[in-house]
């Protein structure tokens, strides 16, 4: 199937991103970020303060140097702070502050009604098809 064709997996899968993006807007402007600094906390708390900056730009799908730059701008905005690893200090291991938990919940809390809003709009039994498929594709795709 062609990605410009009627019903495209992928075209229609990142026009709901689009979307999703374009509807959280006002509640990242609320709680201060970006949607970049969004995505970053949430790799963070994903990594449950585990994660090191190399492993949260792989997770991130971008450059070390993209990451820093966010990363700096993460620190001065009191979001996430970054310590030395205690068995290796090349590595710098990166977590959440009060304030960045407090952030990212504000924007989760958002995304949470969005994907309710989305569920009642398809019906729960389509909306829980749908993820799952959706899932099964992304590591079907990582494996090839």
């Amino acid at each position: 199937m062609r990605s410009d064709g009627p019903l495209s997996l992928v075209a229609e899968a990142a026009l709901f991103y689009e979307t999703v993006a374009e509807r959280l807007e006002p509640d990242l402007k609320a709680a201060g970020l970006t949607l970049g600094a969004f995505e970053l906390l949430s790799a963070v708390h994903a990594a449950r303060g585990r994660a090191h900056q190399a492993e949260l730009a792989r997770r991130l799908g971008i450059s070390p140097p993209t990451l820093c730059e966010a990363l700096r701008v993460a620190v001065r905005e009191g979001w996430v702070l970054q310590e030395a690893d205690p068995s290796d200090a090349r590595v710098r291991r990166v977590r959440l502050t009060p304030a960045g938990s407090e952030a990212l919940t504000r924007v989760l809390s958002a995304l949470d009604r969005l994907e309710q809003e989305a569920a009642e709009a398809l019906g729960a039994e389509r909306a829980a098809d749908l993820a799952a498929s959706l899932r099964e594709a992304s590591v079907r795709l990582r494996r090839a």
